[in-house]
């Protein structure tokens, strides 16, 4: 939970900016973050019915698509 805390802590931070600055500081800071995440999702081995097992069945690429 830590994990995604922080995330949205920093997507609360940037709501005052302009789309394209809001875009670019989601670049620098959020996506390293959710590129974290997926890291750690992999090491998982949870149930194929629950929300983690769906994510964790996607491809990478496409479920960081789903988020960004």
């Amino acid at each position: 939970m830590e994990k995604c805390d922080a995330i949205f802590k920093k997507e609360k931070e940037l709501a005052e900016l302009s789309i394209k600055e809001r875009h670019s500081k989601r670049n620098q800071f959020i996506k390293p973050k959710i590129d974290e995440f997926f890291e750690w999702l992999r090491t998982l081995n949870p149930m194929v019915k629950g929300k983690i097992g769906f994510l964790r069945q996607l491809p990478v690429v496409s479920a960081q698509k789903l988020i960004f």
